[in-house]
């Protein structure tokens, strides 16, 4: 396969013995040739092919072939009486739409350049131009090849031999250098970039209303991240972007406690935005009429059950309660699609294992700390979360089979989508309050009895329901001494530094 870039030249031709087609061959040959000295074979360039070799009867079809063929343009502006040719401006505003590709301009000293094209490399040809005037072209006639060469030639064609450059006076040799070090700087300049795209592009954006690429972006949610340190200023951004989900949401629970610490002041703002994003997402749930509304949530602490009790009851979701062996040490919120945010734990404070010590002791991670948030945004990425989301829940996301990562799901319980056990949904907001509390208290009790539960979950399930959300015990069916006995070992494991 041949990488290489390939070079198209546009100049002013006419007819073989015309001054134009004189000229043009002139800068053609000293482009080859400059080429030839100038550049390696690592520079990836193939030889300058110029327009009127093009094939093709049709030839406005066979430059808009070109345009899709070649990478550079080199385009001699002016022609041989220093005037431009319309048809090499017209090839020119047609490679102006090309995206990636690069343009290379050529014009004499004296020639002046419209501003609406100076955003183009102008390479000037300088004292160049008095030496085709001299040994090339001379008094309005094609000068014979015995007159100004001894060797055969075409009639109106430089090859640019030793013996031409030779030939060169020392001004026109200055040129020569310099016209050769521009060349083949811009011809190994990696960026093959069209100047006019970034105009044509902006013109676009204003007819949409939009004042920049970045505004386009923002508006229609295509991928930008953004970095988001601490805890306060994470909340207040999710706050404000869960505001605006209009069909889907998802968000979780992972955190061991409170994600803001009870030893949190009030006067830092961090606990009141966490207040304020959970009542958002509750009242969010409830009111904007969402197709998915789905909450996780770990059973990794007692009081995850209050969380759980309140998403039921004030807002209107489907919660999934993650078994606390099951813990993961980010959070993740993905809003309808198009925007995702993902806070990180500090690493000392997130439970998990400090694999560098031979005992292999665990972080602390009694109080969990978010450290940055990274708000992500595009269609692209937001789906590809929203697989990792829903694999959480799920073990088969397509035949809905729960996951048995899931409080009271075993192997072998998933039959035809119905299962006992996993998660709760909201009861309809259509009930007055103590219709719902009631329904929900019945859930939670039903859940206790019927799940499939180990022993660690329901110990937590247990503290949670009986402490936390103060149900009777007898409600659970369970003695006080059991209770003792169930709450003794909670608080044993919360002193062995587990994940609780």
């Amino acid at each position: 396969m041949n990488d290489k870039k390939k070079i198209f030249f546009i100049a002013a031709t006419g007819s073989e013995s015309s001054p134009n087609r004189s000229y043009s061959n002139f800068v053609l040959a000293l482009c080859k040739k400059v080429i030839q000295e100038g550049l390696s074979d690592e520079d990836n360039v193939n030889e300058i092919t110029p327009h009127y070799e093009s094939k093709g009867s049709n030839i406005k079809k066979s430059l808009f072939n070109k345009l899709l063929a070649y990478d550079v343009f080199v385009i001699l502006l002016n022609a041989a009486d220093k005037r431009f040719n319309p048809n090499v401006w017209f090839e020119l505003g047609a490679i102006s739409t090309r995206r990636n590709c690069k343009i290379i301009a050529i014009a004499d000293d004296d020639v002046h350049i419209p501003f609406d094209v100076n955003d183009i490399k102008v390479i000037r040809l300088g004292n160049l131009k008095g030496f085709w005037n001299r040994y090339v072209f001379a008094d309005g006639q094609i000068v014979k090849t015995s007159d100004y060469s001894k060797n055969s030639r075409s009639l109106n064609y430089v090859e640019w031999k030793s013996e031409d450059i030779k030939k060169l006076s020392p001004e026109e040799a200055d040129a020569y250098k310099k016209f050769k070090t521009e060349l083949c700087n811009c011809l190994k300049d990696k960026k093959y970039e069209n100047p006019f795209i970034n105009y044509y592009e902006n013109a676009v954006l204003n007819n949409m209303g939009y004042n920049s690429f970045r505004e386009f972006l923002e508006d229609k949610i295509i991928d930008i991240a953004t970095y988001i340190p601490g805890e306060q200023d994470a909340f207040e951004a999710l706050t404000e972007a869960i505001k605006t989900a209009k069909e889907e949401l998802r968000t979780t629970r992972f955190a061991n406690q409170s994600i803001v610490s009870k030893i949190d002041n009030e006067k830092t703002g961090v606990t009141k935005a966490h207040n304020n994003f959970t009542e958002e997402l509750n009242n969010i749930s409830k009111t904007n009429e969402l197709s998915v509304c789905r909450r996780i949530i770990c059973n990794n602490n007692a009081q995850k059950w209050k969380d759980i009790y309140e998403a039921l009851d004030k807002g209107n979701m489907t919660v999934y309660i993650r078994k606390e062996n099951y813990n993961i040490n980010f959070e993740l919120v993905i809003i309808d699609r198009k925007v995702a945010f993902i806070h990180f734990y500090l690493t000392n404070q997130s439970g998990d294992t400090d694999s560098s010590m031979e005992s292999e002791v665990r972080h602390d991670s009694k109080i969990q700390r978010i450290k940055s948030t990274l708000r992500i945004r595009g269609a692209d990425v937001c789906g590809a979360l929203i697989e990792v989301f829903d694999r959480l829940i799920y073990r088969n996301v397509k035949e809905r089979d729960l996951s048995r990562t899931l409080l009271g799901i075993e192997q072998g319980d998933y039959v035809k989508g119905k299962t006992n056990g996993g998660y709760f949904i909201s009861p309809s907001h259509s009930l007055d309050d103590r219709e719902r509390r009631n329904e929900i208290d019945n859930m939670l009790i039903n859940a206790y009895k019927e799940w499939k539960i180990r022993e660690e979950d329901k110990i937590i399930m247990t503290v949670g329901l009986v402490d936390v959300l103060r149900y009777d015990l007898s409600s659970l069916g369970i003695t006080n001494e059991q209770y003792k006995s169930i709450s003794d070992e909670y608080k044993k494991m919360q002193n062995d530094n587990k994940r609780y």
